[in-house]
């Protein structure tokens, strides 16, 4: 079968950016856009919201090749045990409901349906295809499967992803770890395969913006440092600080523990010039400011791959970061290197070599690397390709 039109894939997205966080899941936004450059791509996503003024709101968005339908449904205060998830889960689903009628009213058919992130819209998706006969493909993100989290628990999510995943068309994950992590779970698929995320295409290289006088490490998160260790960071600075003033940690983002962690470098950095939060940054002022840097600094405790990795390699930005998750897979001795989880001495030892040249990585053979292996076409082009052998083994 060869298909000459456009191909109408439904997104279903757990994680999305919205009104209440631009940054939330944007990299599931990257892939669907990804997507739309050879596709028409529809979006539903539900978000729940303390103290709504209605039961629920619905925002269409549309842009070129995407319609995104964003539910914000009132959140349920109930906090009766299992009563709570229960209701929680009715409302989750009543709100992708409501998000699909609205292009239901549209007339729209689809034939491919793109779940990112389970296990809820992997039972919707389930179903469209038990009972519309419409192929369903599955993106995973969540590091709950890891062992480092264990946060794949109860029965009930354990045998409905198992379900979800056999059905399913292929499994795509950002790592190689994470698949092997979800397989030791038993969540088995003949198609798994590892999807990179997207560098955003407005992060592009510009060879005249010149580097910081001083040696620059330049950390970017949402700030959840349960996750991304800042507090570890800190404290290595604190330290470094003691023994060296000539190099600087940028902050960029925002999140749950923005002011906590501000706070703390307040306390514990004496040297106030050694640091600097900026807040949130995007797209061409993000991409100046890690091209002014001299080293990507991620220090989390668990991970599966930020994307943040991929766009500093092709800004020619070396890495520095823990070696959890994924990210050995791409990282290595030509483009970055891998510190223990937790370790500070061994952060402030490595940061120490950096700023002393030990490490003399070509800034511009990284971002030849990677320049294309990222980009929107190649990602777009990898899943069309499965979305195509999907509807030919319909």
């Amino acid at each position: 079968m060869i298909f000459s039109e456009k191909l109408r894939i439904l997104h279903l997205a757990r994680w999305y950016p919205n009104r209440y966080d631009s940054m939330f899941g944007l990299f599931v936004q990257r892939h669907v856009e990804a997507v739309a450059l050879k596709n028409e791509c529809y979006v539903v996503y539900a978000q729940p919201v303390p103290n709504l003024k209605t039961s629920i709101e619905t925002d269409i968005e549309k842009m070129e090749n995407i319609v995104c339908v964003r539910v914000y449904y009132r959140e349920s205060q109930i906090r009766i045990p299992v009563l709570s998830n229960i209701i929680k889960g009715w409302k989750y689903i009543n709100a992708i409901r409501k998000g699909l009628s609205v292009l239901k009213n549209q007339s729209l058919t689809f034939d491919f349906v793109h779940v990112h992130i389970l296990t809820r819209l992997g039972l919707i998706a389930l179903w469209l295809k038990l009972w519309f006969g419409v192929p369903y493909g599955i993106t995973e993100h969540w590091s709950r499967y890891l062992p480092a989290t264990n946060g794949f628990q109860g029965i009930f999510r354990k045998t409905a992803s198992r379900l979800i995943v056999r059905r399913a068309s292929f499994v795509s994950t950002v790592t190689q770890n994470l698949q092997v992590a979800m397989l030791g779970h038993k969540l088995l698929n003949e198609n798994y395969f590892v999807l990179p995320n997207v560098v955003n295409p407005r992060m592009k290289y510009l060879p005249q913006i010149a580097k910081d006088n001083r040696f620059t490490f330049i950390h970017i998160s949402t700030f959840d440092n349960q996750a991304k260790n800042i507090q570890g960071i800190i404290e290595a600075i604190a330290e470094l600080s003691l023994q060296r003033t000539d190099f600087k940690c940028v902050f960029v983002g925002e999140g749950l523990d923005f002011d906590d962690m501000k706070l703390l470098a307040a306390s514990q950095i004496s040297v106030s010039d050694c640091y600097e939060f900026t807040g949130l940054l995007e797209h061409e002022v993000l991409a100046n400011r890690m091209m002014q840097s001299h080293v990507l600094l991620l220090f989390s405790n668990y991970e599966n791959f930020p994307v943040v990795i991929n766009e500093g390699l092709s800004l020619g930005l070396p890495v520095l970061a823990t070696n959890v998750g994924g990210i050995s897979e791409v990282i290595n001795s030509e483009n970055g290197v891998l510190v223990s989880p937790r370790d500070v001495k061994e952060l402030v030892k490595t940061m120490n070599m950096f700023i002393d040249g030990a490490f003399p990585f070509d800034g511009e053979s990284i971002r030849q690397s990677f320049n294309n292996k990222y980009s929107a076409e190649t990602i777009g082009n990898l899943l069309n390709n499965y979305y195509i052998q999907a509807l030919e083994k319909r």
